[in-house]
Order: structure tokens, then C-alpha cells, then sequence
């Protein structure tokens, strides 16, 4: 298992998680190989792959995108490129870099990430959200935005869906690998020597009690619900809306009729649509039941 993979494994493992289930498998795998047990899902199906890259890109008229790509983690930032993952840190520097930068009149967040950790998944969020009363931000799934990658793009002022994208995975998830069995087969019997009645909680290597079960559960619970709130207050959506969704994660179109997004447009259309407000030499929009007006040139 190569090393940088065990890093964003082990900031992702045993930990709550705003991901999409497929990824959450996909560091189950990671781990399970690194362990010597049965993979959960087959390696072929690895959400933890290297996605294609994509750099930040300020175009002529003052729009600067900048990539959520791949699994969203804490710290690590050196970690981003040969991973494939990227790090709430790198996130805030870069958006506090383009609030600096008077080049820069509008942000776009292009979206494809199946999510990631919940440890500042939430305080990304509220940056995007601060940003965008001082500069306009607009996030798009592209071609993903899940759990914690759509926690972000809600705090944007407006998102948007490529055709063919995926939106929602508003939920929580943990994993636990029970290593006692494999453990005996091998002959090794593992003493866990500590203070504090739960300072043992969760760990791998003996079988969780029922109490455990019920205390992660509840924490879990927590952070769902932290996770309604936030989705709640960006979205013009109910909480009981949201929770209607049980995680589910939705087409571009059935994602508009949600309120999930505000409409259905490519890359470049939205873009063109922030060019429109901070550059006057342009008229191109996006209506909010996701219908791409012509981009033109005003009359004189």
C-alpha cells in the first residue's frame, strides 16, 4: 500500500465521515489490504484512485476556478496532487488568497469529490459562505458533489449541476474492522492496557461491545443533525426535507426539482454566467430552473 495512501486512510478511518458510501468501502479496502484481511469491495472499484487533474484557472474577465477534487481531509496539503485528494487547509488558503486579490471578481468551485471527513468539513463551509458576501461564488458539481463536497457548495451563493452529475449523500457513516478473529488465527492475542473507561473505545483489534455501538451511533447522530442545520440554513430547504433524502444521492434534474442546486448548466456556461455580473460586456445567464441563455454581446 503506497504511503500516501495510508495517510489519507488513516485521517479518514475510524472516524465520522461525509462521504458517499462508495468511497467510505474504498478506504474500508484500503485498510483491509494493508491489514491482510478480505477487502470489502474489489480494488478495480477504488474510489481512491488519482482523478484527472485540474488546475486553477483565473480567466480574462476576473473568474477564478478553483478544483474540489477527490477525498476531502483536514490537513496535508502536500498530500493533494499525488493523491488525488485535497485538504479543507488548502481550500480556505486558496479562497482567502483570491479575497486578496483584486484580479479576482468571482470565485467558481468546480466540484467532482465523493466527500470526506467531517473534521473541517463544517468550517470550510462557513468560509465559502463569508467569502461570498465579499466576492460572488458559485460552486458546480462537476461531475460530483457529495456529503461534505456538497456541505461546501452550499455555501456558496448559487450551485449548479452538469448534465450528467450527482448531488447529495447529506449524511454520516464510520466504519469498524473487527481484527480479533484474524488476530487468533495467527496466534496473536493483543493486551490493551489503559486508563479512562473508553479510552479503548473502537479499536481494532476486539469486537465492539453493545455500549460502544451505542455511544458511535450517537455520535454519529450528532453530527448528522449538525449536518441538516448547515444544509438547512444555505438551501432553500427544510430540515425535514433534507432528512426525507435519507442520504440518497440524486441526478442533476432531480436535484433542481430538491432544491439541491439551482440548475442544470455546463462548466463554461456557468462560468460565463459570473463573467456576466462582474464584467458589463457580457448578458449571459443562468435562469434558476437551469435554462442557459445565449451568450452575446450587448447592443451598443
Amino acid at each position: 500500500m503506497s504511503a500516501h495512501l495510508s495517510l489519507v486512510a488513516a485521517q479518514l478511518f475510524g472516524r465520522p465521515l461525509m462521504c458517499e458510501p462508495t468511497y467510505a468501502s474504498a478506504v474500508a479496502t484500503v485498510l483491509s489490504e494493508r491489514f491482510g484481511v478480505a477487502p470489502m469491495v474489489s480494488s478495480d472499484d477504488l474510489e481512491l484512485v488519482e482523478r484527472p487533474v485540474r488546475s486553477i484557472m483565473l480567466d480574462a474577465d476576473g473568474v477564478l476556478a478553483i478544483p474540489v477534487v477527490g477525498g476531502l481531509y483536514h490537513r496535508g496539503d502536500a498530500l493533494n496532487a499525488m493523491s488525488g485528494s485535497m485538504s479543507y487547509t488548502y481550500l480556505n488558503n486558496q479562497i482567502v488568497s483570491a479575497l486578496a486579490d483584486d484580479e479576482v471578481k468571482a470565485i467558481l468551485l468546480d466540484i467532482d469529490s465523493p466527500g470526506g471527513a467531517v473534521g473541517g468539513a463544517f468550517e470550510a463551509a462557513d468560509m465559502v459562505r463569508k467569502a461570498s458576501a465579499i466576492k460572488p461564488i458559485y460552486a458546480i458539481a462537476n461531475t460530483l458533489a457529495a456529503s461534505a463536497a456538497y456541505a461546501i457548495a452550499s455555501g456558496a451563493e448559487k450551485i449548479f449541476a452538469t448534465p450528467s452529475a450527482r448531488v447529495g449523500s447529506i449524511g454520516v457513516i464510520t466504519m469498524h474492522i473487527d481484527q480479533s478473529v484474524a488476530m487468533d488465527r495467527r496466534g496473536l492475542k493483543p493486551t490493551i492496557i489503559h486508563s479512562g473507561k473508553y479510552k479503548k473505545q473502537g479499536n481494532s483489534l476486539e469486537p465492539l461491545s453493545e455500549g460502544d455501538v451505542a455511544d458511535i451511533q450517537a455520535s454519529i447522530d450528532s453530527v448528522y443533525e449538525m449536518f441538516v442545520e448547515l444544509v438547512a440554513s444555505m438551501r432553500p430547504m427544510s430540515a425535514d426535507a433534507i432528512r426525507a433524502t435519507e442520504a440518497r444521492v440524486y441526478d442533476a434534474r432531480a436535484a433542481v426539482d430538491l432544491g439541491l442546486v439551482d440548475g442544470v448548466a455546463t462548466f463554461e456556461d456557468v462560468r460565463g454566467s459570473l463573467s456576466s455580473r462582474v464584467n458589463p460586456r457580457f448578458s449571459v445567464r443562468v435562469t434558476p430552473t437551469g435554462q442557459v441563455l445565449q451568450l452575446k454581446e450587448p447592443k451598443a
